[in-house]
């Protein structure tokens, strides 16, 4: 229950970085905006919304009790552990080495098929969403006259296949890079810029004097705790200083630290550019 940075994982910490990662997701992330957009009224909307959260809440039980499982059948069995592993080390690896050596051959293959094909949605929303932004906030904005349907659709096939080869690229040669395990490096690469994409939607929609520069710099601001956060060892032995209260920050602390840092650096420069402008325009002839 300590609320110490240090510690990797903590009651509190899960509490809070998970409650913000999700209210962060559910208004900023692009697709689920997209699936908000998709329902015909605000209630349908709240109804989607209510689903997929108490779908997501008996997913994650379902994934605790296979944690636990996995933790009792090893702590039972040590010596079936990877040679020369503990609980520890091998923990990422304790999944998938039991569905290769304690499944039956079918049902590993059931399992790994089922394993692929929830990563392979997980891609194709994001690759999806990535193209519809490109297109719709760059390439028709941008653009005096409107593409044509086909060539339109031909543009949108061939981003969404590069960036799904850059996201694969990625995966295979930069992942290694980044410390952690699963848990950490997920919260180190995916849902890095979540609190600052719904930093934008908080002060458009929640701070009356917002202003765009304002909505940037606490998106700036937001990214820059972010990222801070999340690679707080590697930037401290770069810059060559350890200081002695705070050697590590745990990933957990990643969404409170740079929501608040984005709303409210944000919503000041707001309040002062808003004041700003108000002041010109009482000026001007």
């Amino acid at each position: 229950f300590s609320a110490d940075p240090n510690v990797r994982i903590t009651v509190v910490g899960t509490l809070v970085g998970n409650v913000l990662w999700w209210v962060c997701t559910a208004g900023g992330d692009q697709t689920a905006i997209q699936r908000f957009m998709a329902t015909g009224s605000p209630q349908a909307a709240r109804r989607s919304f209510l689903i997929n959260t108490c779908s997501g809440a008996c997913v994650s039980v379902m994934l605790m009790m296979i944690g636990f499982s996995l933790l009792g059948y090893f702590q039972a069995f040590p010596e079936r552990l990877p040679a020369g592993q503990t609980l520890e080390t091998a923990a990422d690896r304790l999944f998938p080495y039991y569905i290769s050596f304690a499944f039956p051959s079918g049902v590993a293959g059931l399992i790994l098929s089922a394993l692929f094909a929830a990563a392979m949605s997980s891609i194709d929303s994001g690759v999806n969403s990535i193209t519809a932004v490109v297109l719709t906030d760059y390439v028709d904005r941008y653009r005096e006259r409107p593409l044509a349907e086909r060539t339109r659709m031909l543009l949108a096939k061939w981003m969404a296949v590069s960036i799904g080869l850059i996201v694969v690229l990625l995966s295979a040669y930069v992942i290694k890079h980044v410390p952690g395990n699963y848990v950490g490096m997920a919260q180190r690469i995916t849902n890095l810029m979540i609190s600052p994409l719904f930093v934008l939607f908080f002060i458009a929609i929640f701070v009356p004097f917002g202003t765009s520069f304002g909505a940037i710099c606490g998106a700036l601001a937001s990214s820059a705790a972010a990222v801070t956060v999340a690679y707080w060892e590697p930037i401290i032995e770069t810059l060559g200083v350890r200081p002695e209260f705070l050697k590590t920050i745990s990933f957990q602390w990643i969404q409170p630290c740079a929501l608040t840092s984005g709303i409210v650096l944000g919503s000041v420069v707001s309040w002062f550019d808003s004041l700003l402008v108000r002041e010109c325009r009482t000026r001007a002839p």
